[in-house]
């Protein structure tokens, strides 16, 4: 992978005299070198490879490791179509390496090597279908990335902002990915953008998926009554009841459970045609406004939230009856999360207890002990 990297390198940094005498000898020693399906297979291979050393990294010399991931850097920069599954590859490699060798971002030169691959890869003269697949390519890279090194997140939203100021749909698309890894960093920066009453649909989705990232991120105002206020007057401009399923997962996804029951009330019960769907949406529902409670109220809220998520459970027992057996991990997680809340409520009830008969027993056999 090192050695095709550099014949990469070499091919498209070198234009000399010189460089064009060699190019035939350096591709027929290496005739198919920058052929998709051979990188591809590549990569993959070293992504299982790294993801089989989770608990060996501290046993083995971790070089070798850093050059690899360096090699696989280069691939993140390839311009035809063709090879957009080397994109992908590479990116995939390349947030799985991350994972397990967290301290190769810790080196700022790893830093602005990786950072350096990734803006080239957003070239402006591609088409907007294209670019749009690269940025989706990239996606677990770029949020790794961000999790991992602030410095990455910055410059990542510094050449957002200055490559796609008036392309309003990637900006926001990176800008969502970005605020996945490290929301602290983009909540700073929402204030700066107004609103457009001309934003499409794809452009409302991905505000509002930013905001809701944000929205529990340190020292953030995006969880401000107004800031949420924000998001669902940009969620009027989403039509599409698929695109409203998404918003909801992933308010979910963020602990915006307030917002995933107005939008599941609003927007999905009401307008199913199927009863699958009907009780399936009915049941998050239930669920969101049982965590929402828990999220206002803390433990105080738990006996209210439990009646909720106990109807929850019983729409899923409904829904699996209707499908055959398909929730089982449903039920499953509703039981062990009821479970949790009724140990807790059992478990706050002893305190009480125990602190109202402080000093006043001494048997070790009795209820309170």
């Amino acid at each position: 992978l090192e050695e095709v990297a550099s014949n990469k390198n070499e091919a498209m940094d070198n234009n000399s005299n010189a460089a064009e005498e060699n190019a035939p000898k350096r591709q027929k020693r290496s005739a198919d070198n920058f052929r998709p399906f051979r990188l591809v297979a590549i990569l993959k291979a070293a992504r299982v490879i790294f993801a089989s050393m989770t608990s060996r990294w501290e046993d083995i010399d971790t070089s070798a490791a850093t050059k690899l991931m360096q090699s696989a850097t280069v691939f993140l920069k390839c311009s035809s179509e063709n090879q957009l599954d080397v994109i992908q590859s590479a990116s995939d490699f390349l947030t799985t390496a991350l994972l397990q060798k967290k301290s190769y971002l810790s080196d700022k030169s790893n830093v602005k090597h990786l950072f350096s691959y990734v803006r080239q890869s957003f070239i402006p003269s591609m088409n907007n279908d294209m670019t749009s697949k690269i940025i989706d390519a990239l996606k677990p890279l770029i949020v790794t990335c961000s999790r991992q090194s602030g410095t990455f997140a910055v410059s990542l939203l510094t050449f957002t902002v200055k490559t796609y100021s008036s392309q309003k749909r990637w900006l926001w698309k990176l800008f969502a990915y970005v605020a996945i890894g490290d929301p602290s960093i983009v909540s700073k920066r929402l204030s700066k953008f107004g609103e457009d009453s001309n934003d499409d649909e794809d452009t409302a989705t991905y505000k509002v998926r930013t905001i809701l990232s944000c929205a529990n991120g340190a020292e953030s105002d995006a969880s401000s009554p107004n800031e949420m206020q924000r998001c669902f007057s940009i969620a009027e401009r989403v039509s599409s009841k698929w695109v409203f399923f998404k918003l909801v997962r992933h308010a979910f996804q963020t602990s915006n459970y307030s917002f995933a029951h107005t939008i599941l009330d609003k927007q999905l019960v009401h307008s199913c045609s199927r009863q699958n769907s009907f009780i399936w949406f009915k049941a998050l529902s239930k669920m969101a406004q049982g965590e929402e409670i828990l999220a206002i109220n803390g433990s105080t809220g738990i006996t209210q939230s439990m009646e909720l998520l106990s109807s929850c459970s019983s729409l899923l027992t409904s829904l699996d009856a209707l499908e055959h057996g398909k929730f089982n991990f449903q039920l499953e997680f509703m039981r062990l999360r009821l479970d949790t809340l009724n140990l807790i409520s059992i478990a706050r009830s002893l305190c009480v207890e125990i602190l109202m008969t402080e000093g006043t027993t001494f048997n070790k056999n009795d209820r309170s002990s």
